[in-house]
């Protein structure tokens, strides 16, 4: 009686009114099990404020994996390699939420063509001030030998209510981007790419894109249309939330995703 008295009497505490004393027992005589509890609560722990974090700084979202760039290979023997591109955009073409990075830079790694990223968060194609596309575009000219032009058509001049048309050149959506586009085919003399933000619920953002997508202005330049592009904007809840930060900006995860659209449409121009 008495081992077995010995055998089951922590059961019996446990259970009992010294049930503090008994799992400060379980826990001496089980120290892999008391690990094993404190390394679960500090993953909880580090889950929380992880998910609690990645709200006020992108580099902990899970798009923002460092994999998507790594994954990237150089191609040695790319046809592009003594070709430069201008970027010029706001803060989706600079990769505001993705650690500074975005396709600009993916296909500049990959394919090994010089880049210039003019990407200034928060501006305009419509020129308002010194920031704006135009005024900025108009320190490039033709000693800059830049082979090729992708602008960004900004969500900026939607949140801001610029007029789509009429007005003074370069004060409307339209006279801005037929602006830059003959800024570019007779200072830059390059091909001109303007390209689309991914889909978002903004009537103003939509008429722009019809804008862009119409004849006056798309048979001057060439139109990568993202916004309505399946392959990136048909995406389930999951792949939405992995590839995009929020509404507008891409992770790396989509930028990734973006560079295939980017690689179909923009570098045949320069082959």
């Amino acid at each position: 009686m008495n081992a077995k008295e010995n055998i089951y009497a922590p059961q019996r505490e446990r259970k009992g009114a010294k049930k503090d004393n008994g799992n400060q027992n379980d826990m001496q005589n089980n120290p892999r099990h008391a690990a094993k509890e404190m390394c679960t609560l500090c993953m909880l722990i580090f889950l929380f404020f992880s998910s609690f974090a990645s709200a006020f700084d992108p580099i902990f979202h899970i798009g923002n994996d460092e994999r998507y760039i790594n994954c990237i290979a150089h191609q040695e023997n790319s046809p592009l390699k003594n070709k430069k591109i201008l970027f010029l955009g706001s803060s989706v073409t600079r990769g505001a939420t993705s650690r500074g990075i975005s396709f600009a830079d993916m296909l500049a790694r990959k394919y090994g063509f010089t880049m210039i990223k003019d990407a200034v968060d928060g501006t305009t194609l419509v020129e308002e001030d010194s920031k704006s596309y135009v005024s900025r575009l108009k320190n490039y000219n033709q000693d800059d030998h830049i082979d090729l032009m992708c602008v960004q058509l900004s969500t900026n001049d939607a949140w801001r209510k610029y007029p789509l048309r009429g007005g003074l050149e370069q004060k409307s959506v339209e006279g801005a981007i037929k602006f830059i586009a003959e800024w570019g085919h007779k200072v830059l003399k390059c091909p001109v790419v303007f390209y689309t933000c991914p889909f978002f619920h903004n009537p103003r953002y939509q008429a722009m894109v019809d804008l862009l997508r119409g004849n006056s202005i798309s048979s001057k330049i060439t139109v990568i249309d993202i916004y309505h592009d399946g392959r990136f904007n048909g995406l389930s809840a999951y792949e939405f939330g992995l590839n995009m930060y929020d509404d507008i900006h891409p992770t790396l995860a989509g930028y990734y995703r973006m560079t295939v659209i980017f690689e179909e449409q923009l570098l045949p121009l320069l082959l």
